[in-house]
């Protein structure tokens, strides 16, 4: 995360975590695993000088990607219209 003098530091935060979040989703949707880990190591200076990033860079964590160890177990989902409702008009009663 590189700070930004015009956003406030909670904001990016909060906006780096919904990306952490996107990436596990992405990676589920295709078949494959993942595993976030902020720890010590992770979030030291100079990991992230060796990474490559500006000094000014705050490494926070690594996203691993790789193929599940165990194949993911396929979903049994009901057909859609067993939950929702269309509504095609509105109640003139009111």
């Amino acid at each position: 995360m590189r700070p930004d003098p015009k956003m406030p530091e909670w904001e990016e935060l909060i906006a780096f975590g919904s990306a952490v979040q996107n990436m596990h989703l992405m990676a589920g949707a295709l078949g494959l695993a993942s595993k976030w880990t902020s720890g010590d190591c992770a979030r030291h200076p100079h990991v992230a000088e060796v990474v490559g990033f500006a000094p000014e860079t705050r490494l926070l964590g690594f996203f691993y990607v790789g193929q599940p160890a165990i194949p993911w177990p396929v979903g049994q989902r009901r057909p859609l219209a067993e939950k929702v409702r269309w509504v095609s008009e509105v109640d003139g009663g009111g």
